[in-house]
């Protein structure tokens, strides 16, 4: 899977973030209906990156199209930093896909 992680920086929050598509680690604690999940790190860059927060949002894939044309799609990345940051509307801007 090319371009499954995107990485994002937060104007109004300073923060970064990276979200990708989940490998198969977690599968065995999915919620009941999901089939997949989405991977979220927060980091704030005072001369090197901090982690500040980070979490999984689990998905099924039948309902929600995080992937599509070789990577990780925009709905995705709105629907992770909606979760991880608690606000709605988010700005933000990618900086780059890459492969997790």
């Amino acid at each position: 899977m090319s371009n499954n992680a995107a990485l994002v920086y937060l104007k109004k929050q300073d923060l970064f973030a990276s979200i990708a598509i989940g490998d198969g680690t977690n599968d065995d604690s999915l919620e009941e209906g999901c089939d997949s999940y989405l991977y979220i790190d927060t980091f704030k860059f005072d001369g090197e990156f901090i982690q500040k927060d980070g979490g999984q949002l689990d998905y099924n894939s039948d309902t929600n199209e995080y992937y599509s044309n070789e990577k990780i799609t925009e709905k995705a990345i709105q629907d992770a930093l909606v979760f991880i940051i608690s606000e709605d509307a988010i700005e933000y801007k990618i900086i780059k896909y890459y492969n997790h």
